[in-house]
């Protein structure tokens, strides 16, 4: 009978060889994950299609699309698993317009070569005309109902026309703020609106300040900025842009008509 210190052993670690061709077993944290997204999916495309045909099937209302927790955490969660541009339809009525152009950014503060345009001139009659032609009258837009109904948030209709409801791009907001901002460093020019008072244009310049600031972070332009052999930053740099010749043509077709009582249909645009 063999002593157990003359047994050897039959496979000695070094001796074994895993053969690279046998399928290996997926890491139990991966398979975790993927049916969990496989599951979040799922479950998402099951609320759109019930979101969607509870808003096709619903009465017309005068406010659509109610802030619902959908749009407050589902949406997110998909918009970064997906990618935005699955739902920039949803968002954004004027999307089918959208083109993308390069451009060379003019004003720089250093050395400029080239002269001002005309929105960083001095005040003048001419000025303030530039200014309100990128925003004024066609600001607001009337959008029909089935595409009012796919934005995630409550807008209402056209006064007196239930098919057609309201929407702004917030670019004609943000050019509308930054007007009003650039006015204000002008007080002798343009004396206050006797309708406000200090606080209310305070609280008007200060939310048009962080509503500028939070549309600059959205955007987030990464185009680059050079330098020149004195270290100065070169501001005149190109940049990809969407077309806003093509959006502003968007926005007048789209121009919102509202009809008051004892008058006309009249344009509804941005104050």
């Amino acid at each position: 009978m063999r002593s157990s210190s003359s047994c050897e052993k039959l496979l000695q670690d070094n001796d074994i060889e895993l053969d690279e061709s046998l399928p290996q077993r997926e890491p139990l944290r991966e398979t975790r994950r993927r049916r969990f997204t496989e599951f979040l999916l799922g479950f998402s495309l099951v609320v759109n299609v019930l979101l969607f045909v509870y808003l096709m099937t619903r009465s017309s209302s005068t406010c659509i699309n109610p802030q619902l927790l959908y749009c407050e955490f589902i949406l997110p969660v998909v918009l970064n698993l997906l990618g935005p541009e699955t739902w920039v339809p949803f968002l954004a009525p004027a999307q089918d317009v959208v083109e993308y152009e390069v451009i060379k950014f003019r004003g720089g503060l250093f050395n400029s070569n080239e002269e001002p345009d005309i929105y960083s001139n001095p005040p003048s009659d001419e000025v303030d005309a530039a200014w309100e032609d990128l925003y004024n009258v066609f600001g607001i837009s009337a959008i029909p109902r089935e595409s009012a109904v796919l934005l995630p948030n409550e807008t209402i209709h056209v006064p007196g026309d239930k098919s057609h409801y309201l929407v702004g791009l917030d670019v004609f907001h943000q050019l509308h703020c930054l007007n009003r901002i650039r006015k204000a460093l002008y007080p002798v020019y343009y004396p206050p609106d006797e309708r406000e008072d200090a606080e209310t244009r305070a609280r008007h310049l200060s939310h048009c300040v962080n509503s500028i600031r939070q549309s600059i972070q959205c955007s987030s332009d990464i185009s680059a900025i050079v330098f020149e052999e004195d270290t100065r930053p070169l501001f005149e740099i190109v940049h990809s842009c969407r077309n806003f010749t093509k959006i502003r043509e968007w926005a007048i077709e789209h121009r919102a008509r509202i009809s008051k009582p004892g008058k006309d249909s009249e344009m509804y645009g941005h104050a």
